[in-house]
């Protein structure tokens, strides 16, 4: 295959079969479908895995390269496929299908500007005090910027399980189960929250002596930036919750806002404290611009409901009851 076809191939492919799956995982979230769209991930998966021990007995160690690079990225197109026909089956809709009219994509361009800036701005406040602890550290010596962004990628590992479970609250929520999801995220948002406490208190006792033996020695100053920055992540456990409820009752604004202020705070608080500070100051600044973030979207939930907004941090005996009929609930 020729270097032009196969770009086209691998780009066409990826987008639009990573299309496909978001948005048919999004409608079956929203019918609180929870296991059909992940066998199908699954399965799509475990094929994929399998293929590669297959094609290494048929094939040289070239053809086995050219097959695997083929086959990986077609199986986002076929796993999006596949999504779209079984929720269509399931959902008896296929014969509602049509395109939207000229309201409905205004809309849906409106909302999609404020999304796309929104996200624009997160990519920048998780990345631009890189930028500053290269540029503008007057104190930072060989192997900071090393350690700094090790330490952000520990944060980041934290953001996963918000992140999956975000992609089921914004469906819920865009569906018009405001008030069940309201409930329901306040319930995993505090269970959540409780057990990063409890990981990332023990990684204050061990981290110290973790971080060398499982990065290596060149890591030995990840451990006080993570420190500073462990306020930061816990105020993102909850964050992502927040931000996907905004997002799916479209008030990506808040969000929008919100990011804003957290960037604001901390080029301002990198400019002041990095040359001086380094690589801690770096930490302790973005600690506090997420919790800024938190706090902004923390008021306006708050001034919607006037609900207690120590339910989003503090568990109760019975969420664990409440979880398990939150994701084994029928879809119905």
């Amino acid at each position: 295959m020729a270097p032009v076809m196969k770009f086209l191939f691998f780009s066409f492919t990826y987008t639009s079969g990573l299309l496909f799956t978001t948005f048919f995982c999004a409608l079956f979230y929203a019918r609180h479908d929870f296991i059909t769209p992940n066998l199908i991930l699954s399965g799509i998966n475990i094929l994929l895995i399998l293929f590669f021990p297959v094609v290494h007995l048929l094939g040289s160690p070239l053809w086995i390269r050219e097959q695997f690079l083929n086959f990986y990225f077609l199986a986002f197109l076929v796993q999006g496929l596949l999504l779209a026909v079984v929720f269509l089956w399931k959902s008896h809709s296929i014969n509602r299908i049509t395109l939207p009219g000229k309201p409905e994509l205004r809309k849906l361009f409106h909302y999609s500007v404020y999304a796309l800036l929104a996200n624009v701005v997160f990519f920048l406040l998780y990345r631009i005090d890189y930028w500053f602890v290269r540029n503008i550290c007057s104190v930072c010596k060989e192997g900071d910027l090393g350690n700094y962004i090790q330490v952000s990628k520990v944060g980041q590992i934290f953001l996963i399980v918000p992140a999956i479970i975000a992609s089921a609250i914004f469906p819920r929520t865009a569906a018009g189960f405001r008030e069940q999801v309201n409930s329901s995220m306040q319930v995993v948002s505090r269970f959540v929250f409780f057990t990063y406490l409890l990981v990332v208190l023990l990684l204050v006792f061990i981290g110290k002596r973790l971080f060398p033996f499982v990065y290596g020695d060149t890591f030995r100053d990840m451990y006080l930036p993570f420190l500073w920055l462990s306020p930061g992540i816990l105020s993102l456990s909850v964050l992502a919750f927040l931000s996907a409820y905004n997002a799916g009752k479209d008030r990506v604004m808040i969000n929008l806002v919100g990011a804003l202020l957290a960037l604001v705070v901390i080029v301002i608080g990198d400019i002041l404290l990095i040359p001086r500070y380094g690589i801690i100051a770096a930490a302790m600044v973005s600690s506090l611009g997420y919790l800024s973030n938190l706090v902004y979207a923390l008021y306006h939930f708050k001034k919607e409901y006037n609900s207690n907004l120590a339910s989003f941090f503090i568990p109760g005996r019975s969420d664990v009851d409440r979880i398990k009929t939150i994701f084994l609930a029928s879809k119905d």
